[in-house]
């Protein structure tokens, strides 16, 4: 697989690659490469989404690496980025920009 050309082809991509699996406390997030759109980028437990989607993944496709870095707010809010964390620059066309780590 090579790199999408454009944001149309890279959303299409990740739509078709994206898959959710199991059932019940099983259930798991297979997400796209946030990169490439490559499937089987990594897989999250929907149970425990931050001590999974916390550790790096690498796509076996581009070779770049990710993580999601977790913040609590001081009134039990929480959010999420997605920062590149290895491997080659993004492509210019896929804004906004990854923060490296």
């Amino acid at each position: 697989m090579t790199d999408p050309k454009d944001y149309a082809e890279y959303a299409r991509l990740s739509e078709r690659n994206a898959k959710v699996g199991g059932s019940g406390l099983d259930t798991y997030m297979e997400p796209a490469c946030p990169f490439c759109a490559a499937p089987k980028f990594a897989r999250w437990s929907i149970v425990d989404m931050e001590g999974t989607a916390s550790k790096e993944a690498t796509c076996t496709n581009c070779g770049r690496s990710a993580k999601l870095i977790f913040t609590r707010g001081s009134q039990n809010e929480v959010s999420f980025e997605v920062v590149q964390t290895g491997g080659p620059d993004q492509p210019d066309w896929l804004q906004p920009k990854m923060r490296r780590t």
